[in-house]
């Protein structure tokens, strides 16, 4: 004869079931919205631009030959096209190297990073396997969009061998929101800028930004340097629609080849965010 537990001990048995149940579904939910908020957790967008002067071209002619050809630039006088960073992976599994094409001196699209961490590039080293750190990328904010420029920090024909000097607009900062034109002066020189009736001095590393509330309009706009008043550009905008942000970055240039200006001028179009509410970074 099997002998009964006591009644307060059912009781109890069944008490601490019925709790462990009511626990163990709490924690399941408490996952499921951490994991989902972590899923919707905003990015932030980098695009990454090399600005700097040109160097000049070479040509070969060989006997025999169809006729001269024009020789690879020599390394160190351009950035690297390509770095790489370390794609991380969950926990047992090795990362993985991801490359990063860098634009020289040209437009370069938006790309998603985790917000919160450095973004560090490597440069790969010919003939081996071996990964070289060439540059870090500060971290940003949950849903920061920003355009990072690379400049060299030495001069001569191997300029780009050192490690290149970082600086960066925050398209998503309360000073750019709803901004149409933005220039940032990254030469030597200080920089004066007219917009339509207004001119502005602006030295180097300095950023203005300009919003117009007439939208679709053509506004002018001219930027000269130097003792001597040398023009950069002249030229006319159409600022309208909200959809794009025209960027303008003044950069040292070699004269000889960029057309006798020690000035260079990057320009390009970004499209505005489409997030209303989008993070706001100082």
């Amino acid at each position: 004869m099997i002998a009964q537990p006591p009644r307060p001990a059912i009781f109890l048995f069944f008490s601490l079931i019925g709790c462990l149940a009511v626990a163990t579904a709490g924690d399941i939910k408490n996952g499921q919205d951490s994991d989902a908020g972590a899923a919707i957790k905003p990015l932030t967008e980098i695009a990454i631009i090399a600005l700097g002067p040109m160097p000049p071209r070479r040509y070969l002619d060989e006997p025999g030959g169809d006729g001269p050809v024009m020789l690879l630039a020599r390394p160190g006088e351009i950035p690297p096209a390509r770095l790489y960073y370390k794609d991380k992976k969950p926990a047992g599994r090795k990362a993985q190297w991801r490359p990063w094409s860098v634009a020289f001196n040209n437009p370069s699209v938006m790309r998603p990073v985790a917000p919160g961490e450095v973004l560090a590039l490597y440069q790969k080293m010919p003939g081996n396997d071996e990964y070289r750190k060439y540059v870090s990328i500060p971290a940003a904010g949950e849903g920061s969009r920003r355009v990072v420029f690379l400049t060299a920090s030495s001069q001569g024909a191997q300029r780009w061998h050192s490690i290149p000097l970082v600086s960066s607009i925050s398209l998503s900062s309360k000073r750019m929101q709803g901004k149409q034109l933005i220039l940032k002066n990254l030469s030597r020189f200080t920089v004066l800028h007219a917009f339509e009736g207004s001119v502005t001095s602006v030295p180097p590393l300095k950023t203005i930004a300009y919003q117009c509330a007439q939208t679709g309009e053509l506004y002018r706009l001219a930027a000269q340097y130097g003792t001597h008043k040398k023009i950069i550009y002249n030229t006319a905008v159409r600022l309208g629609g909200g959809r794009y942000i025209h960027l303008f970055a003044l950069y040292d240039a070699d004269p000889q080849t960029n057309a006798g200006r020690s000035v260079g001028v990057f320009r390009t179009m970004i499209p505005a965010s489409k997030s209303v509410g989008e993070s706001q970074v100082p």
